[in-house]
């Protein structure tokens, strides 16, 4: 459970809480059922259903269709292995 309240710790750190959408992409593992519980604590809706085989630009697209506040991933995760760009594009985009 250490996991899971650092995780959402983090998240409410960011300014991530209740009522928010937080996305998750990355493979079956067990940081899932981690990032899973910690929305939970914080009251955030949680969104697993981004596929490995989306590219990079449809991630973007169906966060900014989700209004995701946050983005769990794991690195080199999706078609393109490109999550860290990812994240980097992500984050200048205005929601």
């Amino acid at each position: 459970m250490a996991r899971v309240d650092a995780l959402a710790d983090d998240l409410l750190s960011r300014g991530i809480g209740a009522g928010d959408r937080v996305s998750i992409w990355m493979s079956n593992r067990v940081e899932v059922i981690i990032a899973f519980l910690a929305c939970s604590r914080i009251g955030a809706a949680c969104n697993p259903s981004l596929h490995r085989s989306y590219t990079c630009a449809e991630i973007i697209d169906l966060l900014t269709e989700l209004k995701s506040s946050a983005l769990v991933t794991e690195e080199g995760w999706g078609q393109t292995g490109l999550s860290r760009i990812l994240i980097l594009c992500w984050r200048n985009c205005l929601f």
